[in-house]
């Protein structure tokens, strides 16, 4: 999240398997589900993407209580679910990938307090995720 040699980057990086499970992290509402455009506007998830190429491939984004965001990107097709749908906490929303700005497969993840979806939004995923005794990867 926002490293040295990548100060822009809103997210953690989860290195996982193709076709990994992604799961939502606590129960709320689909607010979002697309195939995020590269830099010329072409929509091009159901292929690999590459580094530099933009975008976040498929994408999910869902509000949970308290109006906190989470984002979801790279996923390998189209996500399980669809705007408007209320997921519960560890239910499957797709499936991990490599489409969109990506240089392999994994699940990038990030968090927006406020639902306050612009990069400024957001916040360290792997902190605030400790803080509400929910850590990823196994830390804590």
């Amino acid at each position: 999240f926002r490293t040295a040699s990548r100060p822009t980057h809103q997210g953690v990086d989860l290195i996982v398997g193709r076709y990994t499970p992604i799961a939502a992290v606590a129960s709320g509402v689909v607010s979002v589900v697309k195939c995020d455009e590269d830099h010329q506007g072409r929509r091009t998830c159901d292929v690999d993407g590459y580094p530099g190429k933009g975008g976040c491939g498929w994408m999910v984004e869902i509000v949970h209580a308290g109006s906190v965001m989470t984002r979801y990107c790279h996923m390998v097709q189209k996500p399980f679910v669809t705007v408007g749908q209320k997921v519960t906490a560890g239910e499957i929303i797709g499936r991990v990938g490599t489409s969109g700005n990506s240089s392999g497969p994994h699940l990038h993840f990030e968090v927006h307090p406020n639902n306050d979806r612009t990069s400024r939004g957001a916040v360290d995923p792997v902190r605030f995720m400790q803080q509400q005794g929910a850590p990823l990867g196994g830390e804590g």
